[in-house]
């Protein structure tokens, strides 16, 4: 029938068959239909990710003043395979269904990593304003304060250009490496923590980001002294973290760019401070993966205190200084390459701590 080339008998052959089949094509092109209809309801994303991580710290505990100071933490090695899922659903013309589906396993085991479900939420869009409801990532701040996910709410409101962002939820202190999740392991009916947080973003949609942000948590596992969390000019201690952040990212070039941060919370008397600073050259944030040959390379230097940095996105882990060196290459179309190199000193001792990260993910 979509041929158009037939000769006349072959024509007429086929509106008598045509005809004899009405019903049955009829049918088929209903179903045909639903199924695409369907079929743009539900979209699904993802990746898979090789990766292979190296730590070295002077302790085994750096976050245990007790810790024996000549002991080493040398057998902290992963190689890990990682597959995610990401699904997005349509619900009607303003609302989606999302969520994150990980199921990971060390190569050297021969199990098989279990699915879990680390993300589910909703999303509606009413012109300007954005709305999330479940448990998502708020993407506030994730380079110095948290990378991670949170259970609650999200209005995010104004242009391209100015936006302001309201977020209130809980998050799961276990997600706090490695300092407030060493307290959560040891007080496990009190690992969750209230959150709220503003921020207020710029955006030139060319070179130039930059946002302000204030964080607060609440949770007992603030009120101790285990890491000189107290507050400032008193001997008392709080269950509070006031956290306030400014982050910016400039292309100054085409090539070239930089990115700094700093941020203080106002409650602790030490480990209090965090920032980072970083020189980068091409695609040094690792966000495209779509173009074969794509390439980014950046320096770094970072100083993340253990009570303001408590889930960042960075190598280092938190209670660490240093460098961090890194590049991202991209081979082919949706497959990307990153090595990382850090080397610094913990906060506390100011003894040496290094690590070497390195990945492949392809994207689908």
């Amino acid at each position: 029938m979509a041929k158009q080339d037939v000769s006349a008998a072959d024509k007429a052959l086929i509106d008598k068959l045509a005809a004899e089949f009405a019903t049955e094509l009829d049918s088929l092109g209903v179903r045909v239909a639903n199924l695409e209809r369907n079929a743009d309801k539900v979209k699904f994303t993802g990746k898979l990710r090789w990766q292979y991580d190296s730590e070295r710290y002077k302790h085994n505990h750096p976050w245990n003043k007790a810790a024996d100071k000549t002991t080493y933490r040398d057998g902290s090695n992963g190689n890990y395979v990682m597959f995610r899922l990401t699904p997005t659903a349509q619900i009607n013309n303003h609302w989606q269904v999302r969520a994150r589906i990980d199921a990971k396993d060390f190569t050297n085991s021969d199990s098989t990593g279990t699915p879990t479900l680390k993300r589910a939420w909703v999303v509606g869009n009413y012109g300007n304003t954005r709305i999330q409801i479940g448990k998502f990532h708020p993407y506030v701040d994730t380079e110095l304060i948290m990378d991670n996910v949170i259970s609650g709410a999200q209005v995010s409101f104004g242009s391209k250009v100015f936006k302001t962002i309201a977020t209130a939820g809980r998050f799961d202190l276990y997600n706090a490496w490695p300092y407030m999740y060493t307290l959560a392991k040891e007080s496990p009916n009190d690992n969750v923590s209230n959150y709220q947080s503003l921020s207020f973003d710029y955006n030139n949609q060319k070179n130039l980001e930059l946002t302000a942000t204030y964080h607060h948590y609440n949770s007992s596992l603030f009120n101790s002294d285990r890491f000189g969390y107290k507050n400032a000019g008193d001997t008392s201690f709080v269950d509070d973290a006031n956290i306030f952040c400014l982050w910016g990212d400039y292309r100054f070039a085409k090539q070239w760019g930089v990115t700094a941060g700093y941020a203080v919370n106002t409650e602790a008397a030490n480990y209090n401070k965090s920032y980072t600073m970083l020189l980068g050259y091409g695609d040094y944030h690792g966000w495209d993966h779509t173009h074969a040959g794509t390439w980014g390379a950046y320096v770094a230097y970072r100083n993340l205190g253990q009570n303001v940095s408590l889930s960042s996105t960075y190598t280092l882990d938190a209670g660490v200084r240093g460098w961090e060196y890194g590049m991202y290459v991209t081979p082919l179309r949706n497959i990307q390459a990153q090595i990382m190199y850090v080397r610094g000193k913990d906060l506390m001792y100011h003894e040496r701590a290094s690590e070497l990260w390195s990945r492949v993910e392809m994207f689908f």
